[in-house]
């Protein structure tokens, strides 16, 4: 160990005195910046002293030796997660090659698959390079045509049951014809009838439909079907054409749509559809010619007097006192004919219809038996 020797002045008045250090055992100190050399200091930093920065620029390519990893100590080659370094393949990464042995094992049902998992088939069929372990997959798999069981699996060339492969394409019904069902959004599907009556080709078979099938005239049935040659009821056939309505006519309704039918009426000599005729059977003034709402359609008579006078029609029941108000009153001649038409559709008294004659217009004055009168009603 070397000794430094400082040598004080006696003459000196004070405790501080400027030493110049000129060398330490012989060796003269390194001041300044510079790399450390024989000249330079040892020291020794105090442990409560601040810190102190490090600049350092390095020249060239520099070796760095990792050897811990967020604190954890790591090694090369292949590791448990705990001790790997995570990375993140960069979303433009070309297509890496996977060689190997690649364990699947399916823990759930249906298997699941974390993630998005991009596959590109390069070739038919897919080439998988290595071998490929799947686990829980039967040890012998049948790829047979036949019963479906829990070792099947089968390709699209494989499809079929006991008898052989499923039939594609046109063809007849077999029992290797696949059984589909169209889906709910089913686009409608065109049928084109070529001949009359309609044929189908192959057999039809339809369910729930009797054994034995009523197709004659009579009363209609469980079994009943008819065709349209076949309508009719016990007594026969239906009618068809113009005719008489008879047993035999089938009733219709016609639409709320329907445009006008023309009508051609036929007058007949019968008294079905014939109005009512109420006249008199003596020269009288007046007359209830309905005791009821009706239609009143012609009114024809005769007066006998020797002057002109009213005749008035009353919505009553029976024949009004005088001073009451016609709802028609209209004037004849003396001693001529006189008429009165309200054409096709005629005209409606809701309570009643009465008819007599007076000498005043707008009420009733009732005058003598001078009148004779002759109707038309419903």
């Amino acid at each position: 160990m070397s000794t430094l020797y400082i040598r004080i002045p006696n003459s000196s008045s004070t405790t501080t005195a400027d030493v110049n250090l000129v060398g330490i055992n012989g060796v003269a100190p390194s001041v300044g910046n510079g790399i450390a050399t024989t000249g330079t200091l040892r020291v020794a930093i105090a442990s409560d002293n601040s810190p102190v920065p490090v600049s350092f620029t390095p020249s060239g390519t520099q070796d760095v030796n990792i050897t811990k990893y967020g604190g954890t100590s790591t090694t090369l080659g292949q590791k448990a997660m705990t001790a790997s370094i995570p990375v993140v393949i960069a979303s433009d990464q070309s297509a890496v090659a996977v060689s190997g042995t690649v364990a699947v094992t399916q823990s759930t049902s249906p298997w699941v698959v974390s993630g998005t998992i991009s596959a590109t088939q390069g070739t038919s069929p897919w080439v998988i390079s290595g071998t490929v372990a799947t686990s829980n997959f039967p040890t012998t798999v049948d790829t047979n045509y036949g019963t479906v069981g829990a070792s099947t699996i089968r390709t699209a060339a494989q499809i079929g049951n006991a008898t052989g492969a499923a039939a594609f394409n046109a063809g007849t019904t077999t029992s290797q014809t696949l059984r589909v069902v169209l889906p709910t959004d089913q686009t409608s599907i065109p049928v084109t009838q070529s001949t009359s009556p309609w044929v189908i080709s192959g057999t039809v078979t339809v369910s729930n439909l009797p054994t034995t099938l009523d197709t004659n005239f009579g009363t209609v049935g469980a079994n009943t079907l008819r065709s349209a040659a076949q309508i009719g009821n016990a007594t026969g056939a239906a009618s068809f054409g113009a005719g008489t309505i008879s047993a035999q006519t089938l009733r219709v309704v016609l639409p709320t749509d329907q445009t006008v039918i023309p009508e051609t009426p036929s007058p007949d000599a019968t008294a079905t559809y014939a109005l009512t005729n109420i006249d008199s059977t003596v020269l009288e003034a007046s007359h209830v010619l309905k005791a009821s709402a009706g239609k009143l359609f012609t009114v024809t008579g005769y007066n006998n007097n020797s002057g002109r006078q009213f005749v008035q029609l009353f919505n009553s029941t029976t024949v009004p006192a005088d001073g009451a108000v016609p709802v028609v009153t209209f004037l004849v001649a003396a001693t001529a004919n006189f008429s009165l038409d309200y054409g096709r559709w005629g005209r409606y008294f809701s309570t009643g219809i009465a008819i007599s004659n007076s000498s005043t217009a707008a009420t009733k004055t009732i005058g003598s038996a001078d009148c004779w009168f002759s109707t038309t009603l419903i």
